[in-house]
C-alpha cells in the first residue's frame, strides 16, 4: 500500500457482494443469478490476505463464479495491527518482528480454517517494497504459514482496490474513482473507456506514515517520534504540501474527478476510521460520506492537539501520532483535486484478491 513521490501514470490490464451500500447516480447492484447459471457455478471457499504497511487484513468468503458473474458470501473479515514500516530499522524488517508477524498470520489462518476455507492467497505491499529484506522476509512468512504470498507493485495495488470496490458495488462503475490510502503508499484508480479489465491508475504517492515523516523532517523533528502537536501555521503548511503532491495525480483521473457524476470511494482505515471520526460522517439515502467542509473543520480542531488529546477524543484510533497529519494529507488532496465528498468503504486489497483469478491456482481441489 511506495516511497518518495514519483508519479507513475499508466493503464494496467488485470481483474463483498453482500455490501450493504447502494449508490445513487448509476451504481446498480447486479441481478440475481439464474438457477441455470447457479447450477453451473464453480464454488470455492477462499481466504485472502492483505499484508499492508501498518495492518494485516484477511477476508474469507465462499466465491461462486460463472462465466458471467462472481457472487461472494462473506464468511469472515478481520484486521490486526502489524506495523512493518514503523518496526523496520534502517530499512530492514527485524527477525523478531518477522516471527511475531508469522505467529499472528498463522492465527488468522486458523480462523479461516474454522469457517471452512480451503484455498489461500495473499499480497504484501509498500512496507515490504521499501525494506531491503522485503522479499526475504515475505518468503519466510509464506513458508512458515504455507500461504502463497506475493509482493505486488503499487500499480497492482491500485488495480486490486478498484476490483474490490467494483465487485462490492456489482457494476462496471464507470462513474467511480477509488482512493486507497495505506501507511506506505497512496493510489487512485478508475475504469478506462476500454475493455472490461482496463484501468487508469495513479501511483507513486506517499501514504500516511511516509507523509508524517516528511512533515517531521520539514519541522526539524525526529521522524521516529510523534509530530504532535502541530501549530495552526504548521497544519496550514502540511495541508499546502499535500495540495502540491496532489498535482502529480494522473491527469486523466484529475479530469474525471471534475465531472459532477463522479463518486470517490475511500479504501483504508485512514478513510474509514481516522477521517470518518474526525470529520464526521454525513448520511445520504444510499450511503454515508465525509465532506470537504467537514475535513476543513477537522483540520482546525486537530491543530495544537497532542497525542494524549487524540487518545482522549478518539479512543478507538490506533495511531494518535498520525491523526493530525492524516487530516492534512486528505484535505490537501481533496482541495487539490476538487473532491467535495468521499464515501468510505470497509474494503481491503484482500477483497480484490478474493475475486481476481490471477491470484489463485487453477488446480481442482480434491
Amino acid at each position: 500500500m511506495a516511497g518518495p513521490a514519483e508519479d507513475t501514470q499508466m493503464n494496467a490490464s488485470t481483474s463483498r457482494s453482500s455490501v450493504f451500500l447502494l449508490f445513487l447516480c448509476g451504481f446498480v447492484i447486479a441481478g440475481a443469478t439464474t438457477s441455470h447459471a447457479a447450477a453451473e457455478a464453480l464454488i470455492r471457499k477462499r481466504c485472502a490476505f492483505d499484508i499492508g504497511s501498518g495492518e494485516t487484513k484477511v477476508s474469507a468468503a465462499e466465491v461462486s463464479s460463472t462465466e458471467s458473474s462472481v457472487v461472494i458470501a462473506r464468511l469472515m473479515d478481520k484486521r490486526i495491527v502489524l506495523p512493518f514500516v514503523k518496526r523496520s530499522k534502517n530499512g530492514v524488517i527485524p527477525d523478531f518482528f518477522i516471527e511475531e508477524a508469522t505467529a499472528k498470520i498463522n492465527e488468522l489462518k486458523r480462523e479461516c480454517q474454522g469457517v471452512g476455507a480451503r484455498e489461500y492467497s495473499g499480497v504484501a505491499t509498500a512496507g515490504f517494497r521499501m525494506a531491503r529484506n522485503g522479499q526475504e522476509a515475505l518468503a519466510k512468512i509464506s513458508q512458515q504459514t504455507t500461504i502463497p504470498l506475493q509482493l505486488i507493485a503499487a500499480e497492482q495495488e491500485a488495480v486490486l482496490a478498484f476490483v474490490a470496490a467494483r465487485s462490492a458495488l456489482g457494476s462496471n462503475s464507470k462513474n467511480l474513482v477509488v482512493w486507497d490510502i495505506g501507511g506506505g503508499s497512496l493510489q487512485f484508480s478508475m475504469g478506462a473507456d476500454g475493455p472490461h479489465r482496463d484501468f487508469v491508475i495513479s501511483t507513486g504517492h506517499e501514504g500516511v506514515e511516509m507523509f508524517r515523516r516528511k512533515i517531521a523532517r520539514r519541522f526539524n523533528r525526529d521522524p521516529t517520534l510523534t509530530v504532535n502537536p502541530l501549530t495552526q501555521e504548521e497544519m496550514s503548511q502540511a495541508i499546502e504540501l499535500a495540495r502540491e503532491l496532489s498535482h502529480a495525480v494522473n491527469p486523466q483521473i484529475r479530469e474525471r474527478l471534475r465531472r459532477s457524476s463522479m463518486r470517490v470511494v475511500g479504501l483504508g482505515s485512514v478513510h474509514t476510521e481516522s477521517i470518518a471520526a474526525q470529520a464526521g460522517l454525513q448520511s445520504n439515502k444510499a450511503y454515508n460520506m465525509y465532506t470537504l467542509e467537514g475535513v476543513r473543520v477537522a483540520a482546525k480542531r486537530a491543530a495544537n492537539m497532542s497525542d494524549q488529546d487524540f487518545r482522549k477524543t478518539y479512543p478507538e484510533n490506533k495511531y494518535p501520532d498520525s491523526q493530525a497529519t492524516n487530516v492534512a494529507l486528505v484535505l490537501g488532496y481533496m482541495e487539490g483535486l476538487q473532491i467535495n465528498e468521499v464515501i468510505p468503504l470497509e474494503l481491503t486489497l484482500a477483497d480484490g484478491v478474493l475475486v481476481d483469478e490471477t491470484y489463485w491456482s487453477k488446480e481442482k481441489l480434491k
